[in-house]
């Protein structure tokens, strides 16, 4: 995320769409979307233990 973007989304309520993980491990919480539906609500660092959410990352390398 750029240093423009975090000073913009600092201090709000903020919907970012991510596809790098250095991204998503900067919100608050990720919601990891799986087929339309939310496969699971919590903070990066804790889904990045799950070998199929690191997978949707490496996917797109």
């Amino acid at each position: 995320m750029t240093r423009a973007l975090r000073r913009l989304l600092a201090r709000r309520t903020s919907l970012v769409v991510a596809r790098r993980p250095a991204t998503a491990a900067r919100a608050d919480l990720v919601a990891w979307l799986d087929g339309g539906r939310i496969r699971a609500l919590a903070p990066h660092a804790e889904l990045w233990r799950d070998p199929a959410y690191r997978a949707v990352f490496a996917a797109d390398a």
